[in-house]
């Protein structure tokens, strides 16, 4: 009874801070996927919007049958149902664990999507429905669901050919067809050519070095332009990617062989948190709202760093308060954001490396 009354309670307060810009009629992200959404239907490219669509098609296809309602009315149906996707994925997460419910409750990048009218819930829990599947050995289906939140938004880009690197190869494959399947979606709507300039803008979106010094933006690239402006461009920027990238799959690759010589192998569903901690943490921008998708990954370290990331991602949703504190202030905000980044991608690669 008591975990039904927490998963109610991480419900009701997802949808109270979803709730909060319909009520006050302030902008949110959902904007951007409806206004796709409608070019899409009307045979146009959902790329051209007044604002700016960053995902791959397929947000923008599932949310064509949205654009018959009244504009309100599908807001709200969006905002519950994000609501209803996180709830979801804590209780799938926690397998009845009150503390990881309450974790739940208190986790800040839930609450930062949410205000936002993200998409990230329902890329959530593709991902938790992907990591079970995965770690109960049907690579093909774990490895498609995957996919299927690549094809929402990427942050398991880097996952797909971590889980390649630790001998799953199925699983990569099923990620790499799921995930580029959609783009047939898009044909109905406006031709193979319209499908194929899809794919031209995603590409373009995802080499893009583009790095928002703004105070949400919690990845290593934001901290260190807003750091160290000197070096700041393209260049510093791809370096870090790639050495985060490119560190984690060394990692992964060296504990599987490693594993393989005792007849063992990593656990599919920690490297695929490893994954994803590497993308959030060397993305141009990555905003606190996006690493509601680490989640699980919280859910699995042990309880002092549980609640230092915890600690240190509120005081990252914080960060508007520590500014009008002062500069110094204003600046350690963000920085929390980054080092909670941090500390959950170190554990996580630790946690990848050990043999099941």
């Amino acid at each position: 009874m008591r975990g039904r009354l927490l998963v109610f309670a991480v419900f009701s307060v997802a949808l109270a801070f979803g709730a909060e810009p319909l009520v006050t009629g302030r902008g949110t992200d959902f904007r951007a996927y409806v206004e796709a959404a409608s070019a899409l239907r009307a045979g146009h490219d959902p790329y051209a919007g007044v604002h700016p669509y960053l995902y791959p098609p397929l947000l923008a296809v599932l949310l064509v049958p949205l654009t018959s309602l009244p504009a309100p009315a599908a807001a709200w149906l969006w905002a519950i149902a994000s609501a209803a996707a996180l709830a979801a994925s804590a209780a799938l997460v926690a397998k009845g664990s009150t503390r990881v419910l309450a974790l739940a409750l208190v986790f800040a990048p839930f609450a930062a999507t949410q205000w936002n009218l993200q998409a990230n819930a329902f890329v959530l829990l593709l991902l938790v429905l992907a990591r079970a599947r995965l770690d109960r050995g049907f690579e093909a289906g774990g490895g498609a669901l995957l996919g299927l939140s690549i094809a929402l938004k990427p942050f398991g880009l880097l996952a797909a050919p971590a889980l390649a690197l630790a001998g799953r190869w199925r699983a990569a494959l099923a990620a790499a067809g799921a995930a580029l399947v959609p783009f047939v979606l898009v044909v109905p709507f406006t031709g193979v050519a319209g499908a194929a300039a899809s794919a031209d803008a995603v590409k373009r979106i995802l080499g893009a070095s583009w790095v928002e010094t703004y105070g949400g933006n919690v990845s290593l690239n934001g901290s260190l332009d807003r750091l160290a402006t000197g070096g700041a461009g393209p260049s510093r920027h791809r370096a870090v990617g790639l050495a985060v990238a490119a560190s984690t799959f060394a990692l992964v690759a060296a504990a599987a062989a490693g594993a393989a010589q005792r007849g063992r192998r990593l656990r599919p569903s920690a490297v695929v948190d490893a994954g994803l901690a590497a993308t959030l943490l060397g993305a141009s921008s990555s905003w606190l709202h996006h690493s509601a998708v680490l989640f699980p990954a919280v859910a699995s370290l042990p309880p002092p760093a549980q609640a230092a990331a915890t600690a240190l991602y509120a005081a990252a949703a914080a960060w508007r308060v520590f500014a009008a504190w002062g500069a110094a202030a204003g600046a350690a905000a963000p920085l929390a954001g980054t080092a909670a980044l941090v500390l959950v991608w170190l554990l996580a690669c630790r946690r990848a490396a050990e043999a099941c």
